[in-house]
């Protein structure tokens, strides 16, 4: 029976390399939860709003690499042959060059969130550029990859570029919105949430930009996808570009015989209750009364109201009429009724001739 000095004899070679593992892979997890902590500390401290964009960046990163450097230090210990070593080598290092290049993409994510976040900017929230980065980082990787497995990368270089011409003129359409999604960001025209409405009369909010269309919210929830070309080349009006704020007009018709002073003192005071009701929905501005013209049926005027936001005024419309309707009555303002004066005049008798 083999004694158990003897079992751990038979196997010591094999304690070296899993204190390594272990014990380095140990302080690759300590380290990325201390690392954790201190940025989240110091997001808290100064109220960096990019801290957690960072931590779900980096999470995990330490411990993975801390995994690796443990399995290069284990076989540095290891009882293997030459060609045994060199070839585990080769395994770390390609999966070294798949961590980095993970790290990398994710950074390079994180960054781009951040820089969004403080500047209030397009390009990290968009679906096109986050899709650019990570292709952009894989393929590099993916050839840093084959050049360390011995693989010539040359000729699949000058594949790509002539395979690219044809590839080019096959999916003429897709790069069309392609490049047309990174014009319409890189002009900074347009942002996540601008309310806009096209010349072919869709409209809503902006919600993400692919690679090949434009997504765009409706009021009803509904969405529309336009095809990034299209959002380039139309008639846009961006209702979110200046100001969140907006103002549109009531027009409204009361009878001749009204006060016309009594009437914009009635119109002001709804306005004004209503501003001090709806405080997130409309800014408290002096309310606006002009009188536009005299019609068949009365005299016209247009009450001039601002909301917040661009949806806000359907609402606030609805909620002015309503009340609006109910002041004049109770100030025996008459809103008439469409008429009009007809006069018809009486033909006179054609006189006759005597034979």
């Amino acid at each position: 029976m083999i004694s158990l000095t003897q079992q751990i004899h038979h196997y010591h070679f094999l304690i070296l390399p899993v204190i390594a593992i272990v014990g380095v892979t140990a302080i690759g997890i300590i380290a990325d939860r201390s690392i954790t902590h201190r940025i989240r500390r110091f997001g808290q401290k100064t109220s960096w709003k990019g801290s957690d964009t960072l931590i779900k960046a980096l999470s995990g990163a330490p411990s993975l690499l801390g995994l690796l450097l443990g399995f290069r230090t284990a076989v540095e210990w290891a009882p293997v042959t030459a060609s045994q070593a060199t070839l585990l080598n080769e395994v770390i290092v390609s999966a070294t060059i798949a961590f980095v290049t993970w790290v990398t993409e994710r950074s390079l994510s994180a960054l781009l969130e951040a820089y969004n976040t403080h500047q209030k900017s397009l390009f990290a929230t968009t679906t096109i550029f986050n899709n650019i980065i990570k292709i952009t980082v894989y393929i590099l990787g993916g050839l840093a990859l084959l050049h360390s497995l011995g693989i010539s990368i040359a000729p699949m270089i000058t594949a790509l570029g002539i395979g690219g011409l044809a590839v080019a003129l096959a999916l003429k359409d897709t790069l069309s919105n392609l490049f047309s999604g990174i014009q319409v960001i890189a002009s900074q025209q347009l942002k996540m949430g601008d309310y806009i409405k096209l010349g072919s009369g869709e409209e809503g909010y902006i919600v993400d930009i692919t690679w090949r269309n434009t997504t765009i919210r409706a009021l009803s929830n509904s969405v529309i996808v336009v095809p990034n070309s299209t959002v380039a080349s139309a008639v846009i009006t961006n209702f979110g570009r200046t100001q969140k704020d907006l103002s549109f007009s009531v027009p409204i018709t009361i009878d001749f015989s009204s006060d016309l002073n009594h009437v914009e003192s009635v119109v002001k005071g709804v306005i004004a209750e209503m501003q001090t009701e709806f405080t997130k929905k409309m800014p408290t501005v002096d309310p606006v009364i002009r009188y536009t013209g005299f019609t068949d049926s009365g005299i016209t005027f247009n009450a001039n109201l601002k909301v917040s936001e661009f949806e806000f005024q359907f609402e606030v419309r609805h909620e002015f009429i309503k009340r609006l309707h109910k002041a004049l009555g109770n100030e025996h303002i008459h809103i008439p009724f469409p008429t009009r004066e007809i006069v018809q005049k009486t033909s006179l008798p054609t006189p006759s001739t005597d034979d």
